[in-house]
């Protein structure tokens, strides 16, 4: 994170004008950049709506081969016109940060399941699910799951969970495939990777030149980083002193004692131990499902999710407080399981934390200080900064 990948991809594109190049980000402000820098060497375009449709304009667009800025969102969408297009015209895919590429179908009941196979309109080859094709013409209640598993979108696990996959094939569509993102060997779409054998090679920028990864050096940066990062170590952690404390089911089974405690830790946080900091700079984040019982004075606009990447909207914010403890939800693990692929939890979390930490000044290389309640993800910081190598180096703290 913050050593120029996105600089890289831009240069790229500008450079290699004999090829074309779709560029895909989870954010509008990321595509009015690309387009800006890229304009005078090897134009982009931005799919609109038409018809209320975005999808009919990023088919245009493939059709006339020009080269494309979009977000995940759209991108997801991709089906076998999507395909098709891809496939004559040889494009370079750069994806800025990972997508959400398997999710599980929650409004998809055992019921509705067990109905699609016991009148025959679907069947499950090699785990995924599969409409008949003598039933392409059925319309009723089951008609987006029709679409999706024609679309070849649908898993099914032991003939009883449903998930959205997104189509791996439409990525062997492409010359070149670049995944701008930190820690991909814990990341969700590394696993996808794993579980349709699609191979991949790391890679590094330096310098805003492409060399290969080499973690020495990723041990260097973080040395680096353990001088400006300040880990709170006060009692306001007591809180989460528990492996499970400020999980989703922690929060799901309170009732509302200890979002409670955990809100005047907040509060307390921001307005009593860095009261001399104005809003602006500080940041906050805790599941979406707690935000408005955590919410008080001094912080409650500077909130963001927990999974925001790519934006540098609070590159000025340096006053932090992480309320949640991260984990893989145990149906996405058994998706993986069910091909011997097993997540690393402690990874993935520690992953998805840097990921929202470096959305602060941080990314400046200027100095923040962090109240982690959860003592799981505070040590997985804590670890990270200070690797075994360096065990003799005691971490700071912010009393």
């Amino acid at each position: 994170m913050g050593t120029g990948k996105t600089t890289w991809a831009i240069n790229k594109i500008k450079e290699e004008t004999d090829n074309k190049f779709i560029y895909i980000t989870p954010y509008l402000d990321e595509i009015k950049r690309l387009k800006q820098e890229t304009n005078d060497y090897n134009k982009m375009y931005e799919p609109f709506y038409e018809k209320s449709n975005k999808q009919n304009s990023f088919h245009r667009l493939l059709q006339d081969g020009k080269n494309i800025c979009s977000t995940h969102a759209l991108f997801r969408k991709s089906n076998d016109i999507t395909r098709t297009a891809l496939q004559a015209n040889n494009y370079i895919l750069i994806l800025d940060e990972v997508m959400d590429v398997v999710e599980e179908l929650i409004d998809f009941t055992q019921d509705d399941l067990d109905t699609i196979f016991n009148d025959k309109l679907a069947y499950v080859d090699d785990d995924y699910l599969l409409w008949h094709t003598d039933k392409k013409d059925y319309d009723g209640r089951y008609n987006d799951i029709k679409y999706m598993a024609m679309n070849r979108n649908l898993i099914c696990i032991n003939g009883k969970l449903l998930y959205w996959n997104f189509p791996v094939d439409i990525f062997k569509h492409f010359k070149e495939v670049w995944i701008l993102t930190y820690m991909f060997n814990c990341q969700i779409q590394r696993y996808y990777y794993d579980f349709h054998k699609i191979e991949y090679e790391y890679y590094q920028v330096e310098n805003s030149e492409l060399i290969d990864y080499d973690i020495n050096r990723d041990y260097e940066r973080r040395k680096r980083l353990a001088k400006i990062v300040n880990i709170y170590q006060g009692n306001l952690n007591l809180i989460g002193e528990e492996d499970y404390s400020l999980c989703v089911n922690w929060f799901r089974k309170d009732d509302g004692t200890l979002q409670g405690i955990l809100k005047n830790n907040l509060y307390n946080w921001f307005n009593n131990i860095n009261r001399n900091i104005k809003a602006k700079y500080r940041l906050w984040t805790a599941f979406k499902a707690s935000r408005n019982k955590l919410k008080g004075k001094g912080y409650t606009n500077q909130f963001i999710p927990v999974n925001a990447r790519a934006t540098n909207d609070y590159r000025n914010t340096y006053v932090l407080a992480y309320c949640c403890n991260r984990y893989v939800k145990p149906t996405l693990e058994l998706f993986f399981n069910k091909r011997n692929i097993y997540i690393d939890q402690d990874k993935y979390a520690l992953s998805e934390m840097l990921q929202w930490i470096w959305r602060s000044r941080i990314r400046k290389d200027e100095n923040i200080i962090i109240y982690l309640p959860s003592k799981r993800m505070r040590n997985l910081l804590i670890n990270y900064l200070y690797p075994q190598k360096d065990e003799n180096i005691i971490a700071p703290v912010n009393e």
